[in-house]
């Protein structure tokens, strides 16, 4: 990784194996990604909502701690 990027990184937040959250330190603004690791339709239902249920808590956390 690009030294500026890994500066920039201010933290890291891993959300069991499937989701990380990301934030950097931009010039302007800050940034925050959040990756996911999503289940195909192979999966039942019930096992994609636990995974949409744990990224909308994170979502609004991430929307919280930046407003």
């Amino acid at each position: 990784m690009d030294e500026t990027v890994t500066r920039s990184v201010t933290s890291v937040e891993r959300h069991g194996y499937k989701i990380i959250v990301v934030r950097l330190k931009g010039y302007s603004i800050n940034i925050v990604v959040v990756q996911v690791y999503m289940h195909t339709t192979a999966h039942n239902d019930e096992e994609i909502d636990i995974v949409y249920e744990e990224l909308s808590k994170i979502i609004g956390a991430v929307k919280t701690k930046n407003h």
